[in-house]
């Protein structure tokens, strides 16, 4: 068999085996803050929380609902849980789900509370940010630096604040970049105390 014919039958065997991976049209749970690139696992501790209990807080940020529309299956509300327990934090990956939520993130700085993000790329809809008027003077505004792809980024927040009844505020935040060509997004926080 002549070299062209082998390099010929190597190529066409290299097409045919080489397949695409798209990843899931779904919220998916992930370990590692890839989402959001300014929370550092460094910073975190692991934290305890049942099923339940998750289900719960997200459905008390009208987010549960929301995930459920996007086509998020059962065992990622294990994972989350599971990244958690080991590192303090875990997180939901939206992006491809055609959902206005874009990703959701739990980490937790102390291994009692527990921080949700729920970040969307416009104005949350009023039931998931309490109807808080976005349209007034947020309560603070500051900056901060972020890493990634160790490059040092400027970000400007925008932050408007509600109290809750339980004691754990809502914080809105309006996150934008230093130039006009990078994407502003919304994040919904709140913050949970568990025992």
């Amino acid at each position: 068999m002549s070299t062209r014919r082998i390099f010929v039958l190597l190529a066409l065997l290299f097409l045919f085996s080489c397949r695409t991976v798209q990843p899931p049209s779904r919220p998916v749970a992930g370990f590692y803050p890839t989402v959001d690139v300014s929370r550092r696992l460094d910073d975190l501790q692991a934290c305890t929380i049942a099923e339940q209990q998750l289900r719960d807080a997200l459905q008390s940020m009208h987010i549960w609902e929301l995930l459920q529309a996007a086509g998020m299956e059962d065992k990622e509300s294990a994972l989350i849980c599971r990244g958690l327990g080991e590192r303090g934090y875990a997180e939901l990956d939206a992006r491809r789900a055609g959902s206005p939520l874009h990703w959701v993130t739990f980490a937790s700085p102390d291994g009692k509370n527990l921080e949700i993000s729920a970040a969307f790329l416009n104005a949350p809809p009023p039931r998931c940010r309490f109807d808080v008027m976005l349209e007034k003077k947020p309560n603070r505004q500051e900056g901060r630096k972020i890493i990634r792809n160790r490059k040092t980024e400027y970000q400007y927040l925008r932050i408007w604040g509600c109290p809750m009844n339980e004691g754990n505020s809502l914080e809105i935040w309006n996150v934008s970049g230093e130039s006009r060509k990078d994407k502003s997004y919304w994040e919904v926080r709140r913050s949970f105390l568990f025992q």
